[in-house]
């Protein structure tokens, strides 16, 4: 007879697809969070994750005001992949991830 016993989350995420996808997104949160030390301290909340996929290095923003900001830190942002975390990046992307509207979310149909 087998018994459904609960099995701890960790254990869930630690599982080979779901487990490198959680190390994916710790190591971005990781990247986003030493990034922002390169930027001025009016930027660096807007700056919402980082990623890199082959050489580019892809930052969200949380509106296109901040993006287009965000693209004026371009060279400081490829110096900081290249000395700070030894990786070779050759171009950046700035993406706009609007913020969750808090009240469609709450609507019914």
């Amino acid at each position: 007879m087998t018994t459904n016993k609960p099995v701890p989350i960790r254990d869930v995420l630690s599982g080979s697809q779901l487990g490198g996808m959680t190390e994916k997104i710790k190591n971005n949160q990781e990247l986003a969070l030493k990034l922002r030390e390169v930027l001025p301290a009016s930027v660096r909340a807007h700056l919402l994750s980082a990623d890199v996929h082959d050489d580019q290095l892809t930052v969200t923003a949380d509106h296109a005001a901040w993006a287009a900001k965000l693209r004026y830190y371009t060279s400081e942002l490829l110096n900081s992949m290249a000395v700070d975390h030894n990786l070779t990046v050759n171009r950046v992307a700035v993406r706009v991830r609007p913020p969750l509207d808090q009240d469609a979310m709450h609507r019914t149909t």
